[in-house]
């Protein structure tokens, strides 16, 4: 029995001499490589101490608000202006003055014509006194229109001659015959009395019955006056216009 136990107790032995030298050899390769890293030197630089910080997120831009569109300024209230009252009418100045100018020319024309009359007249008395007095002869009444007045009767031909020439010789001054437009409501009236040559030339007018408005009746001369000469008188009329001369009314 002993001489069995024995090379169990070697191999034993063996194993056992061989563990411990394994962890002897595991323990000075340990304590090797502690010295040899101490035999370095270990230089430590200056840590610099670095925050990280993460990056700003990109904001993403707001959508653009609709701009409010401005309150429409309140207008102010139109206060209703009050019509003017319309202007009268008044009467045309410029016809007004040249009417005036032409009656104050006709006035001042037959302040000179009646002048020349008088002088006329003076020497006609003059005339008179050297030559002898005569009975002198009843005058004959002018025809009024195409009425004949008493002492100058018309008969016959004379009579029919004389009114066909007063129709034409009324037409003829009734259109020449203007008043200011003033005048026109007035209801005025007038005659005149006219006295032509034998080739139809007024030589004498005057007014026979006047209507009350200077202005109407020197309208009335004013008429006779543009339209001489008138139509020519038929011979056996010469004698009698020139002489009586006819009465004429205005308006007709």
């Amino acid at each position: 029995m002993s001489e069995r136990s024995n090379p169990l107790e070697k191999t034993f032995k063996v194993f056992l001499g061989v563990s411990i030298i394994g962890h002897i050899a595991v323990l000075i390769l340990l304590n090797i490589d502690s010295l040899w890293v101490s035999e370095n030197d270990l230089i430590i630089q200056n840590a610099i101490k670095v925050d990280v910080v993460g990056l700003p997120e990109k904001k993403k831009p707001k959508p653009a608000l609709p701009r409010k569109k401005p309150k429409p300024k309140p207008q102010p209230k139109k206060t209703a202006k009050k019509p003017k009252p319309k202007p009268k009418p008044k009467a045309d100045k410029k016809a007004q003055e040249s009417a005036f100018e032409r009656l104050d020319r006709l006035a001042k024309e037959e302040a000179l014509k009646k002048k020349q009359q008088e002088a006329l007249k003076k020497l006609e008395q003059q005339t008179q006194k050297e030559e002898p007095e005569e009975t002198p002869a009843e005058p004959e009444q002018p025809v009024a229109g195409n009425i004949i007045t008493m002492g100058t009767a018309l008969k016959g031909l004379d009579k029919i001659q004389m009114e066909r020439y007063f129709g034409q010789v009324q037409q003829h001054i009734q259109s020449q015959f203007q008043i200011p437009s003033f005048l026109n409501n007035a209801q005025l009236s007038g005659q005149a009395d006219i006295k032509i040559d034998g080739r139809g030339f007024v030589i004498f007018r005057g007014i026979s019955k006047t209507s009350g408005n200077d202005i109407f009746d020197n309208a009335i001369l004013t008429a006779i006056d543009n339209s001489s000469p008138l139509p020519e008188p038929p011979p056996r009329l010469q004698s009698r216009l020139e002489n009586a001369g006819f009465r004429l009314g205005f308006p007709e």
